[in-house]
C-alpha cells in the first residue's frame, strides 16, 4: 500500500518538525509562504528528529517502504497505522500522569485546547519515542506524528461511547510542553 500526501496535509505535518531540509522547505514554499511554514513548525506538539527524516515528503516516502506493526480502524472510515523503530524517531507530546512523580504532578496546569480543558506538564527534559502513527482515509494521509495513539479530544461530534473513552483518556494523560524549546 502506498500512502498519498496531499499539499494541504504536507503543510499540516510541518507542525511535527523543528527543522526541514532545504529541498523539503522549497517544495513546501510552493504551497505556502515561509512565515506560515515557520509558524506551523513552532506549534506545541511532538516533533520528528532531524536525523530520522528531513521533512514531510521524505517521511512518507520512508513509511511507504515499510509494513506497519499494527493497523487500527478509526471513526469516519479512517485507519491508524503504527510503525515502531529500533531508534528514537522524535519527541512525544503526551505522557500518562501516573508516570509523573508527585513533584511533577504538582506542576501540572489545566489549559484549553480544542475547546476542552486538558492537563499540561512543562519540562525541560525531552521524552523520546520510537513510534510513528499515520492516520489515513483510504490511502490519503490525514496526519502523521511521532508518539503513541491517543483519541481525539472530547467533542459533541463523538458518539456517547467515544466521548466517554476520550474523556477518560484525557483525564489520565497530559500534554508535554517543552519549556526550553519554546
Amino acid at each position: 500500500m502506498k500512502f498519498v500526501l496531499g499539499e494541504k496535509n504536507a503543510l499540516y505535518l510541518c507542525k511535527h518538525f523543528s527543522s526541514l531540509e532545504k529541498s523539503e522547505r522549497m517544495r513546501l514554499e510552493n504551497l505556502a509562504d515561509s512565515y506560515d511554514i515557520s509558524e506551523r513548525m513552532m506549534e506545541i506538539g511532538s516533533k520528528f528528529l532531524p536525523a530520522f527524516c528531513k521533512g514531510p515528503f521524505s517521511l512518507i516516502a520512508q513509511l511507504n517502504t515499510l509494513t506497519p506493526q499494527e493497523i487500527i480502524p478509526q471513526r469516519e472510515n479512517r485507519v491508524a497505522y503504527l510503525f515502531t523503530f529500533s531508534e528514537s524517531v522524535g519527541t512525544d507530546a503526551i505522557i500518562k500522569i501516573d508516570l509523573l512523580s508527585e513533584d511533577q504532578k504538582k506542576r501540572m496546569v489545566r489549559r484549553e485546547r480544542g475547546g476542552f480543558m486538558v492537563w499540561m506538564f512543562s519540562t525541560d527534559s525531552l521524552v523520546y519515542t520510537q513510534n510513528v502513527v499515520l492516520i489515513a482515509e483510504e490511502h490519503n494521509i490525514i496526519t502523521c506524528f511521532p508518539g503513541g495513539m491517543a483519541p481525539p479530544l472530547p467533542s459533541h461530534n463523538l458518539s456517547e461511547e467515544e466521548f466517554t473513552k476520550s474523556t477518560k483518556f484525557w483525564c489520565e494523560h497530559a500534554f508535554i510542553d517543552y519549556e526550553k524549546y519554546d
